[in-house]
């Protein structure tokens, strides 16, 4: 391994991927979704202490993205199980800590975040960024699909063969 270090500076990608050799210790970290929205009142209540509780954690981030294009159509709402196509955003919460010593602090800043944002566990919530936390997690990832996606379940694996903490149960 190379102990070669770079000063941050604008390059092309091809050229700044020469100079990157990533790190040699592990990166510790959480992530999660946030809630999704579909604009600034659903959050509006809960921001100022969020942002509070993000700025005093190290390492925490708590990122707002936006859906639109054909995630917005409802057309495609037949054809899928994504149920939070009228919705316009949607957050994301990260931590990041650099000793294992540090990562019960971490969790806990973690879960205070989630408790502002979603007080009674029922916000809707982005599928590709779970969390054990989601006590209603069948309900926040799938909404309205839930009955359907059970009965897929029950045609293509009626013993449960397949299932880890949050998938489709019967």
């Amino acid at each position: 391994a190379s102990d070669k270090t770079t000063n941050s500076k604008k390059l092309p990608i091809q050229q700044a991927l020469k100079n990157y050799y990533g790190r040699r210790d592990p990166l510790y970290f959480k992530n999660a979704s946030a809630g999704l929205y579909k604009n600034f009142d659903d959050i509006a209540a809960q921001l100022k202490p969020v942002i509070e509780k993000v700025g005093k954690t190290p390492g925490m981030i708590y990122q707002v993205n936006t859906l639109g294009g054909k995630v917005n159509d409802p057309d495609f709402n037949a054809d899928s199980v994504f149920p939070h196509r009228a919705f316009n955003y949607f957050s994301e919460l990260q931590v990041y800590w650099d000793q294992p010593i540090q990562e019960s602090k971490s969790l806990k800043a973690f879960q205070e975040v989630q408790m502002l944002l979603n007080p009674f566990g029922k916000m809707p919530q982005y599928r590709n960024y779970p969390d054990l936390n989601f006590v209603h997690a069948t309900d926040v990832y799938y909404g309205e699909h839930v009955s359907f996606l059970k009965a897929i379940k029950r045609k293509h694996d009626p013993n449960d063969r397949f299932h880890y903490e949050q998938s489709i149960r019967l």
